[in-house]
């Protein structure tokens, strides 16, 4: 009986080996880890904003006591800083105070995986944002309200920005 003991804790051992190196292969290329932009940190609003699975809850005092910044969508993938790796953008939707202020950031991929950068204001009270990668560059379309506009109704003003990375930051080029 002690010999099939031990065997079945052995066979639980293999399995239990097996089933991590598994998982540690899947998440790893070249031997080194490559994080998703699911679970990075950003820089919101000047504040750093760590997301777990796309989401971050933190707890603040207050009437509103919790604010959130959650992923919209799925990054899009490419190269933005032209080494040859695909980096990716992400759209970041942060609440605060009963308002949804959408972001975009960049997600930069390095030697042991992404880092993430500062997000750009895009604006609260927008459509959900479009983003394409040209060459270089980064376009997102969305809707707004007009200055003119009741913030009330849905946005109806359409924008489109040009965007270039600056380090880890994205910008509006100079005109």
């Amino acid at each position: 009986m002690r010999k099939s003991n031990k065997t079945t804790r052995y066979s639980i051992g293999l399995v239990l080996v097996a089933g991590i190196a598994t998982c540690m292969s899947a998440a790893a290329k070249d031997g080194k880890p490559v994080p998703s932009p699911l679970h990075l940190t950003y820089l919101v609003g000047e504040e750093p904003v760590t997301l777990v699975n796309g989401v971050s809850d933190v707890v603040k005092r207050g009437p509103r006591s919790v604010e959130r910044t959650y992923m919209l969508g799925l990054p899009v993938y490419g190269d933005l800083d032209g080494d040859g790796d695909k980096d990716a953008v992400v759209v970041l939707v942060h609440e605060s105070d009963g308002m949804e202020f959408f972001h975009l950031a960049a997600a930069l991929r390095g030697r042991h995986g992404f880092i993430g950068g500062e997000a750009m204001l895009l604006g609260a009270r927008i459509s959900q944002p479009v983003v394409t990668l040209q060459g270089d560059g980064i376009r997102v379309d969305f809707r707004a309200h007009h200055e003119d506009e009741s913030p009330d109704g849905p946005p109806t003003w359409k924008r489109s920005l040009q965007l270039t990375l600056r380090g880890l930051s994205l910008h509006e080029p100079p005109h």
